[in-house]
């Protein structure tokens, strides 16, 4: 009965805080009684571990394990192996505290710390998908546990699943309201799902609660860039990286947000100051695909091609070699066929298919993209007879539309000509429309154009408008046409004898049909649409200021205006 009492003092003591008091009634049992009582050692070595004396927890606990003690319950034992696994969790023995974690778990399923204690050690061990189950179980049983949510939330992240961590940010919101670094956490979560509105309340949360970490105002800066708010984002960008001048990943994002400002020289002497330090893994990649925009951009195609290559360390495995055991192909002569397939979007393999007619040269090709694609490129391109092989074909070899001008070393201005032919006449007077383009992309708000902005065009006589926006409904005052695949949207361009399009898949495939394009190009932009045109008659309209659409677009739409209106009056050499 004694003891029963000594032990309830020792852990209310220990659960109020009052660790000299639990320290003093636990050590006073073990001299009374003269044996290592479990719980007593247990209070010991959890005291030792809030004094950061792992080390001296794992002995205590290990010495009371070694005894066979057939009276412990499997609570007890249970708790023991729970506090072991903190203690060897603290001593960078994550392994070990794995071990200690499973028995403490299959001993006291019901424990809650035991499946977190589990869950966070799984998540050091780089298991995030073991992890995100134990931590389920651990917020099962202890639902308004904070930290038990905040591990759960960041092994779904890594784990991936990135709306299952939303949610569990968003139950850590609701139980820390207070809690600046969780809306912080949040937030970012948020812009990784493109909910780029609800991030930024988020974030700015963050700030006013008093979490100004270098951290919150990039992700923030982030936002800003995503809506188009390009001054107060570099504004932002500048306080994170003054709170963390040594973090390379700020260099990065700033460095990058430079560029899409149009602040080439500037963005290039960011990463010049990052390539002078010791990079590797994602950091170097990423230093890496930005001085290939940049080099790209200037026509420096040898040294922008190579520098292209990093995105493979970027990209997932199934995007850069999505056939595991195949080889990547190097570029030389053969008869056996080799696979090339496409990565990323629409807009990137229709510019790059450019290249299949001289990968064929060398080798049989079976071309693993969409049949979308595939439909187009038999109906639409001119390759060498027999070369083109089936989808059941073997392959010897694998590679990346985007990487064939790194294989085969063209390190030399693309030609612009076409290389897809036209099915139909073009119609004199009707101008292919689009405005926006995949709003999966993280930036898209900045490249797409809000349809009302497009009324100015409605007032112009003797032309036609024809939509060539997927997924969106077109004003009544454009003609509309079938788009549902590539080859419809291809045969709608045909058509037109102008296309007027944003920087989008719509643009790139006017130019590889050879139709007219008059560019509506955000202020700084994609590598793509700087330097040397790859394709002929293109006509660039661009934003002179990186401000929110509604300030930047109305511009360039009046200037394309005034064009179309000389356009139409044309008697030499006319567009429409």
């Amino acid at each position: 009965m004694m003891e029963s009492r000594e032990i309830d003092e020792a852990y209310s003591a220990f659960q109020k805080g009052d660790f000299l008091k639990a320290e003093q009634a636990a050590r006073f049992l073990i001299q009374t009684t003269g044996v290592m009582h479990p719980e007593a050692v247990h209070i010991l070595a959890s005291i030792a571990l809030h004094r950061q004396q792992s080390a001296t927890a794992v002995a205590l606990i290990g010495r009371v394990l070694k005894e066979k003690e057939a009276s412990r319950s499997a609570t007890v034992e249970g708790r023991l192996y729970q506090t072991l696994g903190r203690a060897l969790l603290a001593e960078g023995q994550a392994e070990a505290a794995r071990a200690s974690f499973s028995i403490a778990v299959s001993l006291f399923p019901e424990e809650a710390a035991s499946h977190a204690g589990l869950g966070e050690t799984l998540l050091q061990l780089n298991r995030s998908h073991d992890a995100v189950v134990a931590l389920r179980q651990a917020v099962t049983l202890a639902p308004r546990q904070p930290s038990f949510w905040y591990f759960l939330a960041q092994a779904q992240q890594k784990a991936g699943a990135v709306a299952d961590a939303e949610y569990s940010w968003r139950q850590l919101v609701t139980l820390c309201p207070q809690d600046g670094a969780v809306y912080a956490n949040h937030g970012a979560c948020l812009f990784e799902l493109r909910r780029v509105e609800a991030a930024s309340k988020a974030l700015e949360q963050a700030l006013a609660l008093g979490c100004h970490t270098a951290r919150t105002y990039n992700n923030l800066a982030l936002v800003r860039n995503a809506q188009g708010t390009m001054q107060e984002a570099r504004d932002l960008f500048q306080k994170a990286y003054q709170r963390a001048p040594g973090d390379r990943d700020i260099y990065i994002n700033y460095a990058a947000a430079l560029f899409e400002m149009g602040e080439v020289a500037e963005s290039a002497a960011w990463l010049e100051k990052l390539s002078q330090g010791h990079l590797e893994g994602v950091e170097y990649a990423r230093v890496r695909l930005n001085e290939a925009a940049l080099s790209l951009a200037r026509n420096e195609w040898e040294k922008g091609w190579e520098a292209f290559e990093a995105r493979r360390t970027l990209l997932p495995p199934m995007v850069t070699t999505p056939l595991p055991e195949v080889p990547l192909w190097e570029g030389e002569e053969g008869k056996e066929p080799i696979a090339v397939y496409g990565e990323q979007g629409v807009g990137d393999v229709l510019q790059f298919l450019r290249f299949l007619p001289d990968i064929m040269k060398k080798r049989p090709v079976r071309l693993d993209v969409s049949a979308d694609i595939l439909s187009f490129v038999k109906e639409r391109m001119t390759l060498p007879e027999g070369r083109l092989c089936e989808a059941h074909d073997n392959v010897v070899a694998q590679q990346s539309l985007l990487s064939m001008p790194y294989v085969l070393k063209r390190y030399c201005a693309p030609d612009p000509q076409p290389y897809c032919r036209n099915l139909v006449q073009s119609e004199k007077g009707l101008i292919g429309l689009c405005w926006a383009g995949n709003p999966a992309y993280a930036f898209d708000r900045r490249r797409s154009i809000p349809v009302q902005l497009l009324e100015p065009f409605r007032c112009l006589s003797d032309v036609r408008f024809l939509s060539l926006q997927q997924h969106q409904v077109a004003p009544d005052w454009m003609e509309k046409a079938p788009l549902s695949t590539l080859r419809d949207v291809a045969y709608a361009v045909d058509r037109c004898s102008l296309i007027v399009s944003v920087d989008s898949f719509v643009g790139h495939l006017a130019g590889a049909l050879g139709r007219p394009l008059w560019l509506l190009n955000r202020k700084g932009g994609d590598w793509r649409w700087q330097g040397m045109p790859w394709y002929e008659n293109v006509r660039m309209f661009q934003a002179t200021a990186a401000t929110p659409p509604y300030e930047s677009w109305p511009d360039v739409i009046h200037r394309v205006v005034h064009a179309l209106e000389k356009a139409i009056t044309e008697i030499e050499d006319p567009i429409l």
